[in-house]
Formats: C-alpha cells, structure tokens, sequence
C-alpha cells in the first residue's frame, strides 16, 4: 500500500469513528477471501465461510489496495462497517515459471551431459511478500548419458542471498532407480547459482556428495527428483 491508500483507510476510519466509536473494536475485520469478479476499480470477493452447510455464497463489492486482482486470488480484506470492505493483500500462491531453456547439470570433473535422458522439468516460483522463492525439477537419465566424474552441482534459476551459501536449503532430493532401490539427499547452497545435493546416510556416518556413483552407480532409466527453497541474493 502506498500513501495514498493509507489515507484512503484513514478516511474510512474517522467517518466510521465519528459514525459510531465503539466500532473501531467492536466490529472491524480482518477475512480472507477469495476473488470472483475481477474489476480494475471495483472487484468482487467471496470470504472463507460464506455459503458453508448449504448457504449461498454472496459476492461482495471491496475496494484493493494492492492493484489490480485476478480472478481466483486469494486475498485478505479489512473490514470497515460501514465505510467499506478494503483489500490489504494479495495471498495467493504463485504459479510456476520453467526455467528448462536456463537449466544447467555440471560437475566438480569432467562434465556430465543429459544425451538422451530427459528433462522432465526445471520450475520456480517467487513468494509475492518475501524474498523466498521456490525451486524443483527432474531428470531421467538415459542410455547416452555421461554420468561426468566428481561432484555435481545444479543452477539455480535465480541468484541466492550470499548469506545463505554453505547451508542446507528447505527442501530434499530424492533418487529412484525403478524396482531396485531410492535413496534420499540433502539440498545444499554451494554458491549463490548453484546447489548440491548431499546423500543422507541410512546408517549413520558422513553424508557423500551425490556423483556417478552416489547414492549408488546411476544408468538409464534412473530419475532424480528435488525440491527446495532459498531467498533471493
């Protein structure tokens, strides 16, 4: 919200005190409510709630203090009887953006190279009121894949805050060889482009960086999974 908008609320409250003080605690309200006309001045919301245990659910006219809303965003309006109903946030979750042209596979050694195999996908998505954002993907691997030598590291598709470097992320990895074995692993910021994924011991001792032959000798048909979250440099 910019200055404008607060003294937009402001406004709002000071007719609503003068109309009735004892409503500025009796009954404001913070709800969430989901978007169902967008309008560049004046959506539409539903709030959580309304039309449960077989009740119609009454569209109610607000007025966003945050910009223009999409249909189905879900948002949190503050509620101002009887000046009106005012969105002070936009809480929906972000979709998800490939970053597949950008995606990159590369080692401590000679570089490995995905050949045949598949990349089955490489998306993020950034958090609209932080700076955390969202990483996953997948790969298969196939029969001309060059598995490399050394250690492997993957990009990431947004820079990571330098203070975030050389701790593990939100987030695991997971290996699947089909019908023999899995195995689990640990997501770790190398740099502020890259990650790591670090195996996780079945039986205690050290953790081992994942290569070609961690967590077991990799070959076609074999698929690595991750997911995990880090905040922007």
């Amino acid at each position: 919200m910019n200055a404008a908008d607060l003294v937009q609320l402001a406004v709002a409250a000071t007719a609503d005190a003068a109309d009735s003080p004892s409503r500025l605690t009796r009954e404001w309200q913070l709800q969430p409510a989901t978007v169902t006309g967008p309008d560049a001045f004046r959506p539409v919301v539903v709030f959580d709630g309304d039309g449960v245990l077989g009740g119609v659910s009454t569209p109610v006219p607000v007025t966003s203090l945050v910009g223009y809303l999409a249909a189905d965003a879900r948002v949190m309006v503050l509620r101002i009887p009887p000046a009106g109903n005012y969105v002070i946030s936009d809480i929906s979750v972000p979709g998800w953006t490939s970053y597949a042209d950008s995606f990159a596979w590369t080692s401590s050694g000679v570089a490995p190279a995905i050949g045949d195999g598949t990349l089955n996908y490489a998306e993020y998505r950034k958090h609209t009121h932080d700076d955390l954002f969202d990483v996953r993907f997948s790969l298969t691997f196939g029969a001309t894949t060059n598995f490399g030598t050394g250690v492997w590291f993957f990009n990431t598709p947004l820079t990571v805050g330098a203070n975030e470097v050389g701790v593990p992320a939100i987030g695991a990895a997971w290996a699947f060889d089909p019908g023999v074995k899995e195995a689990g692993g640990i997501v770790k910021i190398e740099t502020t482009s890259t990650v790591r994924i670090a195996a996780a011991p079945s039986t205690g001792g050290a953790f081992s960086n994942w290569g070609p032959a961690d967590p077991f000798a990799w070959a076609a048909g074999d698929t690595i999974l991750a997911q995990f979250s880090a905040s922007r440099g």
